[in-house]
């Protein structure tokens, strides 16, 4: 165990690094037994972490993938739309929506756009009403979008 002084700033940050080496140590000689993790599914309103049981993020992945094949072979902004739109309508991940947008970004760059187009086309969706970008018609979200370009 290190010494520390007391008036050190990293002391409790080191003093909890030196119990959890301690109790690997007596995980690994088989002195203490760990504990299963329960994997929380209810709803924490205090800390506005909601989880859904049922969501199946591999198969709404699954989904987006297959159509990210479909539009290769569409021209890029229109493809890059029809992305953007099925992740936010399939919302593949419960708490990570940001990554669509990263996952777009990429697709641009892969097809010979420069990132700066997603970022164009963000701004420009500001500009659309929302009832425009968020209508039920998939037609007329995917014409916002593509307005927004």
């Amino acid at each position: 165990m290190v010494e520390v002084d007391e008036d050190d700033a990293l002391a409790p940050e080191l003093a909890e690094i030196d119990e959890v080496l301690a109790r690997t140590e007596r995980l690994f000689d088989g002195r203490e037994v760990a504990a299963p993790r329960k994997r929380e599914q209810e709803v924490s309103v205090g800390e506005l972490v909601i989880r859904d049981p049922d969501w199946d993020e591999g198969e709404r992945i699954a989904e987006w993938l297959d159509l990210a094949k479909k539009v290769d072979r569409l021209p890029v902004t229109l493809a890059a739309a029809l992305l953007w739109d099925a992740w936010e309508h399939l919302e593949p991940l419960q708490r990570q929506h940001w990554l669509g947008q990263v996952l777009v970004s990429d697709f641009l760059r892969s097809r010979g756009k420069i990132r700066s187009h997603l970022l164009a086309f963000a701004v420009g969706l500001r500009e659309i009403p929302r009832e425009r970008r968020r209508a039920r018609d998939r037609t007329t979200r995917l014409i916002a979008f593509l307005d927004a370009m």
